[in-house]
């Protein structure tokens, strides 16, 4: 049927203009499900995030969570 339901978050600025999309790895992922802003994690002043896969196996465990640091714009990814 073509769905593989690998799953997406998109990040937008406050404006709602498209600053990243992030994209799950396998079929059935469902990444971007679950979408978490827990704060600053690592303490270098910029909010980080969780982003849930809830459909993931790896190894015995069904369901992993993604956790990316947020980063000044003008810094390349990490």
């Amino acid at each position: 049927d073509g769905w593989l339901a690998t799953g997406s978050a998109l990040l937008c600025s406050a404006e709602g203009a498209p600053l990243a999309r992030l994209d799950g790895e396998a079929e059935g992922d469902l990444f971007g499900e679950q979408v978490l802003a827990p704060g600053d994690l690592d303490g270098d002043g910029f909010t980080d995030l969780l982003v849930g896969a809830p459909g993931n196996h790896l190894d015995d465990v069904t369901g992993t969570s993604s956790l990316f640091l947020g980063r000044p714009p003008d810094k390349p990814d990490r």
